[in-house]
């Protein structure tokens, strides 16, 4: 389906919505939530679309512009990825009390997914600024979950994309571990290393030096592939 023929049956939904008073205030969820599917299914430009009518129908609804980070993140548009992430959590920021931010009873909390895409868009950004974000938010993030000190070796799960359940608190470590890397923070690096390794006490690079500079290197490189 076309993206123009899309965007003709979206409008055509939104006609039938609109004929009926008690869907305007449920507009931008059903939309947001056809989106999530969509997502789900991995339909990313047709999931970016319906987000941007949840976002049209209510300009202040903080999943959609939740989802219009996510979604513009699949599609390679970085930028607006962010865009969209920081809109979101300034309204939050704004308005900590409205429901729509934790959709409450969901199982979705907006504010901890809005950090975690933060994180990621500003990592792929890949400049000194964009990694220095990458660390605050990612940071925000583990706090807000309560995962800032997991450990591979815990019995609790750490926290999971509810949107995708592949996605988890451990791809964050490891961005924050990357970022700290590029940011040339190699302590800090290796510690967030050793918070996704079985057993951290068999890696001890000296990062003081070139040689262990490269060991770190390598051993983000291997962990990138477990997660």
């Amino acid at each position: 389906m076309t993206r123009k023929t899309t965007l003709t049956v979206v409008f055509a939904s939104l006609i039938l919505f609109w004929n009926c008073r008690e869907w305007v205030e449920a507009d931008k969820a059903h939309m947001a939530d056809h989106a999530w599917e969509l997502y789900a299914l991995k339909d990313y430009e047709n999931s970016n679309i319906w987000f941007i009518e949840s976002a049209f129908d209510d300009s202040v609804y903080k999943d959609a512009y939740n989802g219009l980070g996510w979604t513009y993140g699949k599609l390679g548009n970085i930028q607006s990825s962010i865009s969209n992430f920081e809109f979101g959590l300034s309204l939050i920021l704004t308005d900590t009390v409205d429901v729509d931010i934790n959709l409450v009873g969901s199982g979705h909390n907006v504010g901890q997914q809005i950090y975690a895409g933060l994180t990621m868009a500003y990592h792929a950004r890949g400049d000194s600024v964009n990694y220095a974000n990458a660390v605050s938010s990612g940071n925000t993030f583990l706090a807000m979950t309560g995962d800032s000190a997991y450990a591979t070796s815990q019995v609790a799960s750490p926290w999971l994309f509810s949107r995708d359940t592949n996605l988890s608190s451990r791809h964050i470590i490891w961005t924050l571990s990357s970022s700290y890397f590029a940011l040339s923070q190699f302590d800090e690096s290796l510690s967030k290393v050793h918070q996704l390794m079985s057993i951290p006490a068999i890696f001890s690079p000296d990062v003081s030096t070139v040689v262990g500079r490269r060991e770190l290197a390598e051993q983000l490189e291997t962990l990138r592939g477990t997660l």
